[in-house]
Formats: C-alpha cells, sequence, structure tokens
C-alpha cells in the first residue's frame, strides 16, 4: 500500500546564470509510509536537515504505528411533506450534517464546533425523525457556535460516516431557491490534529435535489 501524499507543494528558486533549486513541502500524513516513485521505488526518512534511505527495520515500524483517524463534514439533504397549495405550496427539508472517517484508525472522543449563516439553525435530529444518539449539545465560553460532542461511547469506524445533527427548513415549490448554507465547523478527535472545515452547499443544488428538473 502506497497512497498519495495530499497537498504536496513545489516552489521554483532561481539563483543565477540559469541555475537554481526547488523547495517541496510535503505534510504530515496519516496514510504513511509513503514510497518515493519517478524510477526511485524506495523509503526515506528525514534526520535534521539530511535524509537517509530506510532499512527494512524503520518500514517495519512505520507499519506498525498507530493509525489515525481523519474526520470531514458529510451532508445529505432529504425531502419530506409539504404545506400550503398551489404557487405557494412549501417542501419541508432536512439537511442532514455528519462526518465521515476517511482515515485508517477509529475516531473516538469526537467533538465538532459548527457554525451557520442565518437564517438557518441545528436541531436535534431525534426531534424530525426519532433517531437519538444521546450527543452532548454544548457551548464554549465566549463562542456562540454549537458544539456537539459524541461523548465515549460513539466511535465511527474507518470508512464510515455518522449523523450528528440536522438544519430543517422549507422550499418553496415555485419561485427563489433557498439562500446558500454555509457551514463552518472545527472538528475534534482523539489521535488527530484539530481540522478547520467550511462547506458551501448552493440553494440552487438543494432546489435540484429535492425538486429534480423534468426533461
Amino acid at each position: 500500500m502506497n497512497p498519495t501524499v495530499e497537498a504536496v507543494l513545489h516552489k521554483k528558486i532561481v539563483t543565477e546564470n540559469d541555475k537554481g533549486f526547488a523547495i517541496t513541502y510535503v505534510p504530515e500524513s496519516d496514510t504513511g509510509p509513503h514510497m518515493a516513485k519517478a524510477g526511485e521505488d524506495r523509503y526515506y526518512k528525514r534526520s535534521g536537515d539530511s535524509f537517509y534511505r530506510m532499512e527494512h527495520f524503520d518500514i517495519e515500524d512505520m507499519f506498525g504505528r498507530r493509525k489515525k483517524p481523519k474526520l470531514a463534514l458529510c451532508t445529505e439533504v432529504k425531502g419530506g411533506g409539504g404545506s400550503g397549495s398551489g404557487p405557494y405550496r412549501q417542501i419541508d427539508c432536512h439537511l442532514f450534517v455528519g462526518l465521515e472517517n476517511t482515515g485508517r484508525g477509529l475516531a473516538k472522543h469526537v467533538a465538532v464546533e459548527i457554525n451557520l449563516n442565518a437564517p438557518y439553525r441545528l436541531d436535534e435530529i431525534r426531534r424530525h425523525i426519532g433517531e437519538n444518539y444521546g450527543f452532548w449539545i454544548l457551548r464554549r465560553i465566549g463562542s456562540n457556535a454549537r458544539l456537539i460532542s459524541l461523548g465515549s461511547d460513539v466511535a465511527i469506524h474507518p470508512k464510515s460516516s455518522l449523523r450528528i445533527a440536522l438544519i430543517p427548513f422549507k422550499v418553496m415549490e415555485s419561485g427563489l431557491p433557498p439562500q446558500d448554507v454555509i457551514i463552518d465547523a472545527t472538528i475534534m478527535a482523539e489521535d488527530m490534529h484539530i481540522i478547520e472545515n467550511k462547506i458551501i452547499i448552493k440553494g440552487s443544488d438543494i432546489r435540484e435535489m429535492i425538486m429534480p428538473r423534468k426533461d
């Protein structure tokens, strides 16, 4: 297994007489070890300001390290019943907010702080569809954001996702689409760096998901 490292950056530095050098930034990865390709097919390890070719025991040690989770926001839009009639008919909508674990480790002691743009608000899932995981709803001092703690009994397994909250709203069957939804989140879990995540869901896309066009 040799997954690709994400967000690698290269910068060219020109000195003089058509000479120079390149700087490569390789961010920390939870999916290593990573092999140097381009004809190399070798593993390297940094030591101070230099690198050396890894021996078998080095590689074995890296494969034996604790697997880490990698969490990100995910969403799902569902349409329900409606009210009113004719051009004033409104469709009830549920935009589920969830967390997806794309890492190789179990995500434990998870908490996520969420900010929403007006006029949207977060609500508990059980109020609408009866799902209740017993999450703690908290607020940090000096913050208006909703802090949702999954507690110690709920974990997110690798390659899976979990609904944590929803955004209830209505969409007019005719007329303009709803306002864009902007979700800013800070995601925290054991054995994982704090992650800042932002999702923008276009109102036109929401309308299309609830009421797809009939061609």
